[in-house]
């Protein structure tokens, strides 16, 4: 049996354990859909636990193709909720597995400076982020898959979010610190187009699909005793997040980056690169329900008017 699969279910089954302590998603939620917009709801004391499968693929040119197969673990805790609604929210990359090839060499390694790495957010139901900030700020470090990865929890809204209507869109304009993504802290400007689909069933979960498209410009300035490295990016991405229906909760979803990147620094010629990165996550805790892989895609919810009995 393959080594890192042990210590990864060990290490996985022990923070579950650790998480399954007090956890509100466990208790009733007698909310209806009627009385939350769409957005995070998350509640102080809430603990998930989310599966993020990657495949990245960086062409530097003059380089051999440099391709990566990860998993994530990374936790969502909510550690408060403040009047004005405001949830302060811890996230942590937990475990990676992460097979790398790079021409003829490939390694799979479990290792990485980010590990145990948090990012704090204050952020509103709509994913505005009032704070972002990375705990350890005495360490330089980057995320594994790069300072202008997808985000877990994108912005949904500029302002107030709506009550889910199907095929209902919107724009929105930001500027956001991904501090869950490295420190120095990368910055995004970013806009994108959001649209809600239908109402889907997920072997009797209810979720909402939003969907969206993204283009933006970021930015990263690491400086430490080696060198000092600027990073700039142009982006495009896409997304489709499936929302728990009734906890309003990320439950899965897709994400897709192409990152145009140029990095510089002060003693080398500047050099250009194109990112691409393709994600899937998943609550696995806590365990809302069991998953195998001919039930990842959801389906639409059937029409539920009954046809009338011929006589």
């Amino acid at each position: 049996m393959n080594v890192h699969r042990i210590i990864t279910t060990i290490g996985v089954a022990l923070l579950i354990s650790g998480l399954a302590n007090t956890n509100p998603l466990f208790s009733a939620d007698t909310t209806t859909t009627q009385q939350r917009c769409l957005g995070y709801h998350f509640r102080a004391g809430d603990s998930l636990l989310y599966k993020v499968t990657s495949y990245d693929t960086v062409i530097v040119y003059g380089k051999p193709t440099f391709v990566r197969n990860r998993e994530e673990f990374i936790s969502i805790v909510c550690d408060f909720v403040d009047e004005q609604g405001r949830m302060y929210v811890r996230q942590t990359l937990e475990h990676i597995t992460a097979k790398e090839n790079a021409g003829k060499d490939s390694v799979t390694r479990s290792t990485s400076d980010w590990i145990g790495r948090t990012a704090m957010f204050i952020m509103d139901s709509t994913g505005r982020r009032t704070l972002s900030r990375q705990f350890d700020t005495s360490r330089i470090a980057m995320s594994v898959g790069g300072p202008f990865q997808p985000m877990l929890l994108p912005p949904l809204y500029d302002s107030l979010c709506h009550t889910p209507q199907h095929n209902k869109g919107w724009l929105i304009d930001r500027l956001d610190t991904l501090a869950e993504n490295g420190y120095p802290h990368p910055l995004l400007k970013h806009f994108c187009s959001y649209i809600i689909k239908k109402e889907v069933d997920t072997l009797g979960l209810h979720c909402i699909n939003v969907q969206y498209a993204q283009t933006g410009q970021g930015s990263v300035l690491s400086n430490n005793e080696a060198a000092q490295v600027y990073s700039r990016t142009v982006l495009n991405g896409s997304g489709s997040m499936y929302f728990l229906t009734k906890k309003m909760i990320p439950f899965i979803g897709t994400y897709e980056n192409l990152n145009n990147l140029t990095i510089k620094t002060p003693t080398s010629p500047e050099t250009t690169a194109r990112s691409i990165t393709h994600s899937e996550f998943m609550l696995v805790y806590p365990p809302m329900l069991r998953l195998t892989k001919k039930h990842i895609l959801p389906t639409p919810i059937p029409n539920k008017k009954l046809k009338k009995k011929e006589k």
